[in-house]
C-alpha cells in the first residue's frame, strides 16, 4: 500500500511463533538425496516407509526393483524365555565374583544365557521390465531423488523424445506403497510386473489387474502368515495383459499408478502363527477397498498432509561465516542463509551433483547444508520407519513400565562391598577387561553403565510418582532408600571414567562402546554445572577412546561431546562420519556413510542415522558451542508462523480484545464467562462477597426416554386427509396428537462463594477493574484497600480440565478469606483433609412442571466437584463447620474447581451408570495437583491460543473521516478512531457497555471486532471435542428452571451455534455436534419406524442431552417439524466442503446423510401437480390464515421443508459422488426425487412465498425467515444463478423488518450479506448494538447485555456465534469452486481493514486487506491442490492452487508472489 495513507497489519497468530527479526529472504535449498544414475549395491537405493511397509527404490532403467518390508515378518513363533536352571548357575557366578575369580564366573555365567533371538525377514520385490529402447536411455536425462520435504522418491529418463516419470511414496494414512509411473507422450508406456519372494510364496493374478502373492515367515509348526497384493490402475489409453498368471504386461498407456498393500497373520507377541485368526489377504483387500477410488493426487495429498504434519515440526540451516564464502565471491555478505556450497552448486547449474560426490568432498569443503541433509535424513527415516504411540502417556502408559522396571532392579540388587548395593553378575556392554590375575574376563560387578542406569530409572521413578501423586507408594519409598546406596561414578587412577567397579586394565582402549559414558548421555548425572570433576574425567575418556569406531559409536561421541560444551570436538566427529564407504569393500572401513546416506557399522546399521539427528540436536540445544567467530551460522527455515503478511504494512499499536468493567456485577448478565467446552463460571467479581456461577455441560434433569408413539400412524393419516382437503385449522389441532413430551431441563452446577473482612467493603472504587481478556481468556479481578492491591485471576483450562483462580494481595500476609461450595440441587458438601470442599449431589430424575406421572421419581444424574486450595508458605487455612474453609494471612492462594457427573452417554440410565462422580474428580485432581498455577497457565494458554490465534479481524473508519477529527495521525489510523481517541485520553477503562450505548453514534469498528472475537471465544469455551452440545445458553445457565429449558433447539438455535465454527477457523469445535448427530440417529431411527412408518432417522423442534427425536409438547406451531434432524445434517456436508477430510465424510458424514435421506424418501408423498409433497408440514414457530379465515400453522410442502430436503439431496449426490458410490441405490431414487421436489414461489407481492400456498401471513414481522434458508444457511438461492428469486428475498427483508430477538438480527445480516447488499447487512448489524437493561429486559428486542451475550430477550447464545458467522459472510463468501472477496463489505463503515485465517470452501484459508474500501492485497493458501475462480468487483480470474503454497494477489487478483509452506500440518 505504497501510496496509502493507511497500513494494516493482522494480530498474531498461529502462524507467528517465532521469526528471526533480522533475517532476509533466503534462497531455498532442497532437501534432496540425489543420485545421477541407477543403484547398483542396494545402500545406494532409496529407502522410502510409512512406520509399516517399507521399500528400496533402485531406479533400474530397463530393468527396475522395489524391495518390499512389512515390519512383522519375522522367523518362528512365541518362545519360552525362562530357564529353571539359571537361579542355580547365577549363585555359583555371583560366588566366584565375589571371590575375585572374574575370567572363571565369565565361564560360568555362559550356563544363563539362553537362544537366539528370532530374524527379520524380507517380504519380497516388485519387478519392472521394460522393453529394449530402455536400455539405450540417454544417461545425462537420468536422475533419481529423494525429496525429505516430500517424501517422495522420483526418477526421471529419457529415452528418445520421450521422458519417463517414476514417482513413489509410502502413505501411511492410506497404508500403501504407492508408485506412479507415465511417459510424456501419448501410448508410450509399457513394460511387465511381477511380485517375487525369497520366502516360500505363490504368486496369481486375480482378475485383471491385480497381483496376489501368499506366503509363510519359516517358523515350527507354522510361521507367520503374509499376503501382499499389487493393484493396477491405467489411462484410458492402453491395455492390461495377463502373462503366465504371475505376471501383468501393460501396453500402449500414457500412465500406470501401482498401489502395493500388504498385511501378516501376526496377531502380537504372544499368539502364535498357527492360532492367529488373522487373513492377512482379506485384511489386504479390505485396505485396498478403502482406497480404490482416491486418485493419485488424493492418495499424494494425504500422504502429504500426514508426513508433512511431523516433518514439518523443525528446520535447521547452517551456513559458514560471510567472511569466509565472501573470500569465494560465490556468497554476498548480506545473504548468507545458504551454504556457500549450495549456492555456488546453483550458480555453476550444478544441482545435478550426487549427494554420494557431496560427501566425498565433505573433508575438505566441510559443506553445512550436507549436515542439514544428514540430519533431516535421519527425522525422515524416523517418521517412515516408527509411528505415534498413545496419550495419556505417563501415567498409563510410562509409570506401569517405570514401576515394574525399578521393582526388578530393587531385588536385582544385593549387598555388595562396603555397604552399598551392587549388581552381581555385570558386564560393560560387548566389552572384557583383564583381571587382576591376568585373565581376560567380562564379568564382575556393579559396572559403571549399570550403575548409571539404575540411577537414572530411580530418579525417573520418583520425579514420575511425584507428578501423578504417587510419592507416598511404598515402591517409591524403596527406592529412595535405595538411591544413596547406589555404587558411584569413580574416577581411574589415570584420570579417566572407570569402567568397571574396580580399576582393571584395558585391553582394548578404543572400544567402539561407550557405556561407562551413559551417565553423561544420554543420561544426566555428569553435568558440566554439577559434577565438574567427573565431566573432566569424561573428557580424558573420550580422548582415550579416540575417533575410530562404527558410525554409531561416532555419533554417540559426537553427542557426548557436546554435553561436555565442546563444540571442536563434537564437529571433529561430525566431519569424521563424512566418509563414503564402497560397498564392495566396505570392510576396509569403520563408520562412515553409503551413497543413499545410510550410516555403516559397516555393514548397515540405521541407529546412526538416528543418533546424527539427535547430537546435531544436542550440538544446537546448547547455545555455548555456537561461537560468534564461528564457521557456522544457524538461522531458521520459515515455518507455520510466516504463511502469509501483507507486503507493504507497518507494525501496529496493540489493541486489546478485552470485555471491561468498572464495578462488580449487579446482573448474572453483567458477570464474566470462562469455560473449557465442559466446565463454566461466571466471575462477578463481587469485592467483599465474590460468586463464581459454576456449570457442567452434562447436568441435566431426567433419564433416558422412549421417543415413539404407536398411535402416531393413526392420527398422522387423519391430519393428512385434513390438509388434503384444505381443513387446514382442523388438522393444526388434530396435529396435536402427534406431540409428546418436553425435552428435559439443563441444570445449575453450584457457586464458588468467597467472603472477604469488612474492610474490602470500603476498597476504592476507581482503582477497581473486571477484565476479560480474549487473547488470553483470563478474567482479571482488580482493586485496592488501603495500599493493597488485591488481584484475582480466573481461567478454564481444557487440557487439565480444571477452572482456576489465583487471588493474591501486594502486601505480605494481607489476604484473609473464606470460601465454600453451595447448590440449588440436591447435595452435600463437606471438608476433605485440610484444603478441600467436595460437594456432592443429584440432578432431578424427572423434568420440574410439567411433569407426568407424579409418583415415579427416578435416580437422577449424580454430580460431584472438588474445590482444592494452596496457600503460600505464609498464612493458614481452618475449617469451619465441616463445610467452610477460612484462609488468613496468606501472600496469595490457588483454588483448584473440578467436577464430574456420573451421566455416561445418552443412552444409559444413571441408576444404571457406573461412573463415581467423586473418583473421577479425584483422578483429575491428582494429576495435576503438583502443577503451579504458572504451569497450568501455560498449558492452558498453548491449547486455547492454537485455536483462537487462527483467526484476527481489523476494522477502521475512513482515514478522510479520521482527519477530519484530529485526533489521528495519517500514518498511525491502524484502529478505529473511537479506541486511538479512547487511548489518546488515556481512558482506557472505558466499560465495554459505554462503549456499546455509544456505538449508535460513533460506530467504532473495533467494537465490531470485539464481538466477532467474542463470538469465537465463547465457541472454544463451550464447545469442545469429547464435551457435549452446546446449548441454548452454551454452557453457561444460573437456574434450575433456564428460560425454554436451555435445551438444544433445532429449528434455527443449536444450527447457529455452529455457523462460525467453519468459517471462523474452529472445525475442532463442531465435533460435539457430529458427535451428537450420532446419537440422535440412533433414537431417531426408532421414532422414524414407529411414529412415521419411515426406514432412516428423523429429529424434532427441540432436544436435550438424552438425543430426544419425538416432537415437544403442546401446539403444532412449534412441536410438529420434522426437519430438525435434516438441517443438521446439512452441517455435515459443510464439514467436508471446507476441510476436503474424504476420511470423515466416508466414515461420519455419509452414513448420517445417507440415513436421513432415506427418511426424507420415505416422508415425501405424491402430491399436487406431481410434486412430492412434505405432509403434514408447518413453518416454524409461524402461523397463517388459512382460505376460510381460520388461524393455522400446519398445511403441506412449507418452503422451509423443500429447501431443506434440497439441500441434504445435494449433499448426499455430492458425497456420493466423492466417494465413488454414484450407482447406489438410494442416490439413483434421490436423483429422480430432486426434479420432482416443490420449487420455491414469488407471492403475489413480490415476497418469497413461506407456505405452499400464498396465504395471509397474520405477522409479516416475525422473528423467524424460514422461507430464506435456501439463501443462507443453503445455497438453492444465489445471486448468479437465481436472480428472480434473490430480487423476491430481498423484498421478503423489508417485510420483515429490522426488529426481531438477537439471533433473527443476525440472521438477517447473513442473509443481507449474502445478497451482496452491504448496507442492509450493515444496517443489521448496527441494530444489534442496543444495550439491554437486566430490569427491564421486556422492553426489548434483541441487543447486547453489558458482558456482550445476545439478548433474545432473555439470554440466548446463538446470536453470538451467528454475529461471527455473519461478519465473516460479509467479508468472504464461496463455493468449492468460487471465492469471492468482500461481496458485502460496508466500504463507508469498514474503509480499511485486514483480516486473516477466515475459512472458505475448497479448503481455502483466505486474508484479506484492503484500504479506502478498496481491495489492496489478498493472500490465500490450501491444504490441497485446488482449482478455483476469484471474484472481485467485476473481475473474475482463473486460479490454480498447488497444496501447502501461499499465493498473494493485488488488487487486480494478479498474483504477485507464491511461496511454499512447510509446516503443512497448521493449513
Amino acid at each position: 500500500m505504497a501510496d496509502g495513507d493507511w497500513l494494516m497489519v493482522g494480530r498474531p497468530g498461529m502462524k507467528d511463533l517465532w521469526e528471526p527479526s533480522l533475517l532476509e529472504e533466503e534462497a531455498s535449498r532442497p532437501l534432496e538425496v540425489r543420485f545421477g544414475g541407477p543403484a547398483k549395491h542396494w545402500t545406494d537405493a532409496l529407502p522410502i516407509g510409512n512406520g509399516r511397509l517399507g521399500a528400496m527404490v533402485w531406479g533400474g532403467v530397463q530393468s527396475e526393483t522395489l524391495n518390499l518390508n512389512e515390519d512383522t515378518l519375522w522367523t518362528g513363533i512365541p518362545g519360552n524365555y525362562t530357564n529353571p536352571d539359571a537361579p542355580k548357575s547365577l549363585s555359583v557366578v555371583r560366588k566366584l565374583v565375589d571371590d575375585g575369580q572374574y575370567a572363571e564366573a565369565t565361564t560360568e555365567a555362559v550356563k544363563l544365557s539362553d537362544n537366539p533371538s528370532a530374524a527379520y525377514q524380507l517380504l519380497g520385490d516388485i519387478k519392472l521390465e521394460f522393453n529394449d529402447s530402455h536400455a539405450s536411455y540417454s544417461e545425462e536425462t537420468y536422475s533419481r531423488v529423494l525429496d525429505l520435504d516430500t517424501a517422495t522418491t522420483k526418477v526421471k529418463y529419457s529415452v528418445g523424445e520421450v521422458e519417463f516419470v517414476r514417482e513413489h511414496f509410502a502413505s501411511n494414512p492410506d497404508q500403501v506403497i504407492v508408485t506412479k509411473i507415465s511417459g510424456s507422450k501419448s501410448g508410450s508406456l509399457s513394460f511387465t510386473v511381477s511380485i517375487d519372494s525369497k520366502l516360500q510364496h505363490h504368486s496369481s493374478v486375480n482378475g485383471k489387474n491385480q497381483i496376489i502373492m501368499e506366503g509363510s515367515c519359516p517358523g515350527y509348526p507354522k510361521g507367520i502368515q503374509f499376503s501382499a497384493i499389487l493393484d493396477l490402475q491405467i489411462s484410458d489409453v492402453g491395455t492390461i495383459y495377463l502373462l503366465d498368471d504371475k505376471k501383468l504386461k501393460i501396453e500402449g498407456s500414457d500412465w500406470v499408478v501401482m498401489l502395493l498393500v500388504a498385511s501378516s497373520s501376526f496377531d502380537g507377541p504372544f499368539t502364535k502363527p498357527s492360532d492367529s485368526k488373522k487373513d492377512p489377504t482379506s485384511e489386504s483387500l479390505s485396505t485396498l477397498n478403502l482406497i480404490k477410488n482416491l486418485s493419485y493426487a488424493d492418495l499424494h495429498s494425504r500422504h502429504l498432509d500426514d508426513y508433512q504434519k511431523l516433518f514439518h515440526r523443525v528446520s535447521l540451516q547452517l551456513s559458514k561465516s560471510s567472511k569466509n564464502v565472501g573470500e569465494n565471491g560465490c556468497l554476498d555478505r548480506n545473504k548468507n542463509l545458504s551454504s556457500a556450497t549450495d549456492l555456488c552448486l546453483e550458480s555453476n547449474e550444478a544441482k545435478t551433483v550426487s549427494t554420494a560426490e557431496r560427501v566425498k568432498s565433505f573433508q575438505t569443503d566441510e559443506d553445512p547444508s550436507l549436515v542439514e541433509l544428514l540430519f533431516q535424513y535421519g527425522r525422515y527415516l524416523l517418521i517412515s520407519c516408527s509411528w505415534p504411540g498413545t496419550q495419556g502417556f505417563l501415567e498409563s502408559k510410562a509409570y506401569p513400565f517405570l514401576e515394574g522396571c525399578a521393582s526388578f532392579l530393587l531385588d536385582w540388587l544385593i549387598e555388595g562391598r562396603g555397604g552399598y548395593l551392587e549388581t552381581n553378575p555385570s558386564t560393560s556392554p560387548e566389552h572384557t577387561f583383564i583381571a587382576p590375575d591376568g585373565k581376560p574376563a567380562s564379568v564382575s560387578y556393579s559396572t559403571t553403565m549399570d550403575m548409571s542406569i539404575i540411577k537414572e530409572v530411580f530418579s525417573a521413578v520418583v520425579s514420575a510418582a511425584q507428578a501423578l501423586g504417587k510419592s507416598d507408594d511404598d515402591l517409591v519409598d524403596r527406592v529412595r532408600k535405595a538411591q544413596p546406596r547406589l555404587y558411584p561414578t569413580k574416577i581411574a587412577r589415570d584420570g579417566s571414567i572407570m569402567e568397571w567397579a574396580q580399576d582393571f586394565e584395558d585391553p582394548d582402549p578404543h572400544h567402539r562402546h561407550l557405556s561407562h559414558l551413559f551417565g553423561l548421555f544420554p543420561g544426566h548425572k555428569i553435568t558440566v554445572e554439577k559434577t565438574p570433576d567427573l565431566c573432566k574425567a569424561a573428557n580424558s575418556t573420550l580422548y582415550k577412546r579416540g575417533e575410530e569406531g562404527p558410525g554409531w559409536s561416532t555419533v554417540w561421541k559426537t553427542a557426548l561431546w557436546a554435553r561436555l560444551l565442546d563444540s571442536e570436538h563434537a564437529y571433529r566427529m561430525v566431519k569424521h562420519l563424512f566418509n563414503l564407504v564402497d560397498p564392495d569393500h566396505e570392510s576396509d572401513f569403520e563408520g562412515g556413510l553409503y551413497s543413499n546416506l545410510f550410516t555403516a557399522h559397516p555393514p548397515f546399521q540405521i541407529d546412526a542415522n538416528f543418533g546424527k539427528t539427535l547430537k546435531i540436536k544436542r550440538e544446537l540445544d546448547l547455545s555455548p558451542i555456537m561461537k560468534e567467530d564461528s564457521d557456522w551460522v544457524m538461522v531458521g527455515r520459515p515455518g507455520m508462523k510466516d504463511l502469509w503478511e501483507p507486503s507493504l504494512l507497518e507494525a501496529e499499536p496493540s489493541k486489546a480484545l478485552e470485555v471491561r468493567f468498572s464495578g462488580p456485577a449487579k446482573h448474572w448478565t453483567d458477570a464474566i464467562p470462562i469455560g473449557n467446552g465442559r466446565l463454566g463460571a461466571m466471575v462477578w467479581g463481587g469485592v467483599q462477597f465474590e460468586t463464581l456461577n459454576l456449570n457442567e455441560d452434562t447436568l441435566w434433569t431426567g433419564i433416558p426416554g422412549n421417543y415413539t408413539n404407536p398411535d402416531a400412524p393413526k392420527s398422522l393419516s387423519v391430519v393428512r386427509k385434513l390438509v388434503d382437503d384444505g381443513q387446514y385449522a382442523e388438522a393444526t389441532t388434530e396435529a396435536v396428537k402427534l406431540s409428546d413430551n418436553p425435552s428435559d431441563v439443563y441444570q445449575f452446577l453450584g457457586d464458588i462463594k468467597l467472603e472477604f473482612d469488612d474492610s474490602h467493603a470500603s476498597y476504592i472504587e476507581e482503582t477497581y477493574s473486571r477484565v476479560l481478556d480474549l487473547d488470553t481468556a483470563t478474567t482479571k479481578v482488580k482493586y485496592s484497600v488501603g495500599e493493597v492491591e488485591f488481584v484475582r485471576e480466573h481461567f478454564a483450562s481444557n487440557p487439565d480440565q480444571v477452572i482456576v483462580t489465583k487471588i493474591s494481595g501486594s502486601k505480605s500476609g494481607s489476604l484473609s478469606f473464606m470460601v465454600s461450595l453451595d447448590s440449588k440441587l440436591h447435595h452435600h458438601s463437606s471438608i476433605n483433609g485440610k484444603n478441600q470442599i467436595i460437594m456432592e449431589g443429584s440432578c432431578p430424575g424427572k423434568r420440574i412442571p410439567p411433569k407426568l406421572n407424579e409418583n415415579d421419581n427416578p435416580k437422577g444424574i449424580q454430580f460431584s466437584a472438588i474445590l482444592d486450595l494452596q496457600i503460600s508458605d505464609v498464612g493458614t487455612i481452618n475449617v469451619l463447620d465441616d463445610k467452610k474453609l477460612k484462609i488468613e494471612g496468606s501472600d496469595w492462594a490457588v483454588m483448584l474447581l473440578v467436577a464430574s457427573s456420573s451421566f455416561d452417554g445418552p443412552f444409559t440410565k444413571p441408576s444404571d451408570s457406573k461412573k463415581d462422580p467423586t473418583s473421577e474428580s479425584l483422578s483429575t485432581f491428582n494429576l495435576i495437583k503438583n502443577l503451579s498455577s504458572a504451569d497450568l497457565y501455560s498449558r492452558h494458554l498453548v491449547d486455547y491460543q492454537n485455536l483462537f490465534h487462527r483467526v484476527s479481524l481489523q476494522l477502521s473508519k475512513s482515514s478522510k473521516n479520521v482527519r477530519e477529527n484530529g485526533c489521528l495521525d495519517r500514518k498511525k489510523h491502524l484502529s478505529s478512531a473511537t479506541d486511538l481517541f479512547l487511548e489518546s485520553s488515556e481512558d482506557k477503562m472505558v466499560s465495554t457497555a459505554e462503549r456499546v450505548k455509544s456505538f449508535q453514534t460513533d460506530e467504532d469498528p473495533s467494537l465490531v471486532e470485539l464481538l466477532f472475537q467474542y463470538g469465537r471465544y465463547l465457541l472454544i469455551s463451550c464447545s469442545r471435542p469429547g464435551t457435549q452440545v452446546a446449548n441454548l445458553q452454551g454452557i453457561w445457565n444460573k437456574d434450575i428452571e433456564p428460560a425454554w429449558d436451555g435445551a438444544q433447539h433445532l429449528n434455527i438455535n443449536l444450527q447457529m451455534n455452529y455457523w462460525p465454527s467453519l468459517p471462523c477457523n474452529l472445525h475442532e469445535c463442531q465435533e460435539p455436534l457430529f458427535d451428537y448427530i450420532s446419537s440422535l440417529s440412533v433414537n431417531g431411527s426408532k421414532t422414524a419406524k414407529v411414529n412415521y412408518e419411515a426406514n432412516g432417522w428423523v429429529a424434532h423442534q427441540v432436544s436435550d442431552i438424552w438425543a430426544k427425536t419425538s416432537p415437544d409438547r403442546g401446539q403444532a406451531v412449534w412441536a410438529l417439524w420434522q426437519m430438525g434432524g435434516a438441517w443438521l445434517c446439512t452441517h455435515l456436508w459443510e464439514h467436508y466442503t471446507y476441510t476436503m477430510d474424504k476420511g470423515f465424510l466416508e466414515s461420519k458424514a455419509y452414513p448420517l446423510l445417507e440415513a436421513c435421506a432415506s427418511f426424507l424418501l420415505d416422508w415425501l408423498i405424491e402430491g399436487r401437480g406431481g410434486y412430492l409433497e412434505t405432509n403434514p408440514s408447518t413453518s416454524p414457530e409461524h402461523t397463517f390464515i388459512a382460505p376460510d379465515g381460520k388461524p393455522a400453522s400446519v398445511s403441506y410442502s412449507t418452503t422451509m421443508d423443500m429447501s431443506i430436503i434440497k439441500e441434504v439431496f445435494s449433499a448426499v449426490v455430492s458425497a456420493a459422488e466423492a466417494l465413488g458410490k454414484s450407482d447406489d441405490d438410494l442416490v439413483d431414487r434421490i436423483r429422480k426425487a430432486q426434479p420432482r421436489l416443490y420449487p420455491t414461489k414469488i407471492a403475489r407481492d413480490g415476497s418469497i412465498m413461506e407456505w405452499a400456498q400464498d396465504f395471509e401471513d397474520p405477522e409479516p414481522h416475525h422473528r423467524h425467515l424460514s422461507h430464506l434458508f435456501g439463501l443462507f444457511p443453503g445455497h438453492t438461492i444465489t445471486v448468479e444463478k437465481t436472480p428472480d428469486l434473490c430480487k423476491a428475498a430481498n423484498y421478503t427483508l423489508y417485510k420483515r423488518g429490522e426488529e426481531g430477538p438477537g439471533w433473527s438480527t443476525v440472521w438477517k445480516t447473513a442473509l443481507w450479506a449474502r445478497l451482496r447488499d452491504s448496507e442492509n447487512a450493515y444496517r443489521m448489524v448496527k441494530h444489534l448494538f442496543n444495550l439491554v437493561n437486566p430490569d427491564h429486559e421486556s422492553d426489548f428486542e434483541g441487543g447486547l447485555y453489558s458482558n456482550l451475550f445476545t439478548a433474545h430477550p432473555p439470554f440466548q447464545i446463538d446470536a453470538n456465534f451467528g454475529f461471527s458467522a455473519a461478519v465473516a459472510e460479509m467479508l468472504v463468501q464461496s463455493t468449492v469452486k468460487d471465492l469471492y472477496l468482500l461481496p458485502a463489505l460496508p466500504r463507508d463503515k469498514w474503509a480499511n481493514g485486514c483480516v486473516k485465517g477466515l475459512k472458505a470452501r475448497g479448503g481455502v484459508t483466505v486474508n484479506i486487506c484492503w484500504n479506502e474500501g478498496n481491495l489492496r492485497e489478498v493472500g490465500l493458501w490450501s491444504k490441497n491442490q485446488n482449482s478455483i475462480r476469484l471474484h472481485f468487483g467485476g473481475i473474475a480470474v482463473a486460479v490454480k492452487m498447488s497444496s501447502a503454497t501461499v499465493y498473494t494477489f493485488n488488487q487486480q487478483l494478479k498474483c504477485v508472489k507464491t511461496y511454499s509452506i512447510l509446516n503443512a500440518a497448521f493449513l
